[in-house]
């Protein structure tokens, strides 16, 4: 098994490094080198495996592109100024290379500027992050803020920064949300289409020569432009980031946090390549190492069913698959020291769909509470679309499906209720809990009275959820939320036509019954309605819906 910390040797005695002279690892990891090469006294230690970096010294062959580009990008402007004073037939040469004393060595994940683009400003950076931080609620974010508020106060080219391109997620989401809080269009520096393509040149630079905070955030910027992309429609892009985060989330291991380790293999003569992170310095890094691994694991499990494709972390028997990861907690509770230093987990959702109670009691979290919502929601589809009239164990998927919709009910009535102003990922969990009854009992509505009722309660109450928690105020919800917007508004279309056309008992009592759905339904499509202006995937279904709904007249 390789590691990303090579193997021990002995260190020489630490001596005295001028400032910016020590290896890239300790600098970030904020411990004192003694310069040694190929490898430090400290990395040797660590057991890592590769060469120390050392800035400023060799320049890595990404380091060389990265200077011819910049010289390319100076050329480039020096031409198309000099051109606009020159007459049509003058023709300027110059020298294709900078001199080298002006060269500079820098770190691949500081920023790099590409064709077209022009670095954003450090004031209008710090507006934009301050905007992202006030309303990063409603995002799939799990680091922690004040480290990552550190990090940014660091040196423009120190390693200790963020990623270049988790850094520019943040400002893609803060000219989104910069827009729609203030009504004022963002600088046209910071245009989401000129974020987006400039995030799109640094994903594929954000692992090389990645740490383990490096790799951490890459995850983070995966799940940001996820969303991003699923709410501008760019479906196959999203699905593209969401993969890319679950894979790096399960390459590392982040689903064995505090587990039983991966069997070692018996009887053969390949020997994998697995890479594990070193050891969390503290509770609040391996927080957020388990953290990232449930919010990838919510974006694979919610968009799977979303975007139709089959989630990519699998839950198997296989002890190497399994997933061991503890729920994750609020920030302030790995700050605070809630996590036992002794706690070991094992099968966490196998124990979780098995009705098994973990006893954990600070695991009512947001992002726990959102995690499982994913879950059952995802296995209620998949439950519901493995049912075939010609099973060969049709009591087996019965038994299944029994189990399943008892799971929802316990889970549905253990979720803190809703008020106005309620944390946008409760809000989701309880519609995803609601949308899962409908996948679920979907495929016998039609047959059979009670799956009939379960479905129309389960759309009734995501009608009647957002109008509790006002769901037209939010600054940004999931794209999900269409999707299932849109699901709760077919099952009460399907009731109207059934109600006029007597074709089953009225399921309303008390009132008119055609009149109490169809208010339902356009208090619903009054919602997407509000939202489609600010979401283009909103705006998506909710076009499709309307269509459906002038049909009924």
């Amino acid at each position: 098994m390789y590691s990303l910390q090579p193997e021990s040797r002995s260190a020489s005695p630490a001596r005295s490094l001028s400032r910016g002279q020590a290896c890239v690892a300790c600098r970030q990891r904020k411990i004192k080198c003694d310069g040694q090469r190929p490898i430090c006294g400290q990395c040797t230690k660590a057991r890592r495996p590769q060469e120390c970096h050392f800035e400023g010294v060799t320049r890595s062959r990404v380091q060389v592109l990265e200077e011819s580009i910049q010289a390319l990008e100076a050329r480039i402007k020096e031409l198309e100024e000099e051109g606009d004073n020159a007459g049509p037939s003058s023709v300027l040469l110059h020298a294709p290379h900078p001199p080298s004393s002006t060269s500079a060595s820098s770190s691949p994940h500081s920023p790099v500027r590409y064709l077209g683009q022009q670095p954003v400003s450090s004031e209008v950076s710090s507006i934009l992050r301050n905007v992202f931080f006030q309303n990063r609620s409603a995002l799939p974010w799990f680091l922690h803020e004040g480290r990552i508020h550190q990090a940014f106060q660091l040196p423009i080219d120190d390693v200790g920064r963020p990623i270049a391109v988790l850094d520019t997620a943040m400002l893609l989401w803060g000219s989104v949300f910069y827009a729609r809080t203030s009504q004022v269009p963002p600088p046209q520096e910071v245009e989401p289409q000129l974020l987006l393509s400039r995030a799109q040149s640094e994903v594929g630079r954000a692992l090389v020569d990645a740490s383990a905070q490096h790799i951490i955030q890459a995850i983070q910027a995966h799940a940001l432009l996820a969303v991003y992309f699923c709410d501008t429609c760019l479906y196959i892009e999203s699905r593209a980031h969401v993969d890319a985060a679950a894979a790096l989330a399960t390459r590392v291991g982040l689903h064995k946090i505090r587990g039983t380790p991966g069997r070692v293999p018996y009887g053969v003569f390949m020997d994998p390549v697995t890479t594990v992170l070193p050891e969390p310095l503290d509770a609040v890094e391996e927080g957020e190492r388990i953290n990232a691994f449930w919010t990838s694991f919510c974006l694979d499990r919610i968009y799977a069913v979303v975007l139709g494709v089959p989630p990519l972390i699998i839950d198997a028997e296989d002890a190497d698959m399994q997933v061991d990861t503890p729920w994750p907690l609020d920030m302030t509770l790995y700050e605070q020291g809630h996590m036992p230093l002794t706690l070991q987990t094992s099968g966490t959702l196998r124990n979780f769909f098995g009705g098994v109670r973990s006893g954990w009691p600070w695991e009512a979290g947001m992002l726990s509470q959102l995690s499982r919502a994913s879950a059952l929601f995802e296995c209620a589809t998949r439950i519901a679309a493995s049912w075939r009239p010609d099973l060969s164990n049709p009591t087996a998927y019965y038994a299944r499906s029994l189990a399943l919709d008892k799971r929802l009910d316990e889970f549905s009535a253990q979720l803190p209720a809703l008020t106005p102003g309620i944390a946008v990922q409760l809000y989701l969990a309880h519609n995803l809990a609601h949308a899962g009854k409908i996948q679920l009992h979907s495929v016998f509505a039609q047959q059979n009275p009670d799956s009939r009722a379960k479905c129309l309660a389960a759309a009734r109450a995501i009608a009647s959820v957002a109008i509790t928690a006002d769901a037209q105020t939010f600054v940004f919800i999931d794209p999900a939320l269409g999707s299932i917007w849109a699901a709760a508004c077919r099952v009460l279309i399907h009731e109207v036509v059934a109600v006029r056309n007597n074709l089953l008992a009225p399921p309303v009592a008390g009132m008119n019954a055609e009149v109490a759905l169809t208010a339902d339904l356009d208090g619903l499509l009054a919602f997407m309605a509000a939202l489609s202006a600010t979401s283009e995937s909103m705006n998506f279904q909710y076009s499709r819906i309307q269509q459906e709904r002038l049909l009924l007249g």
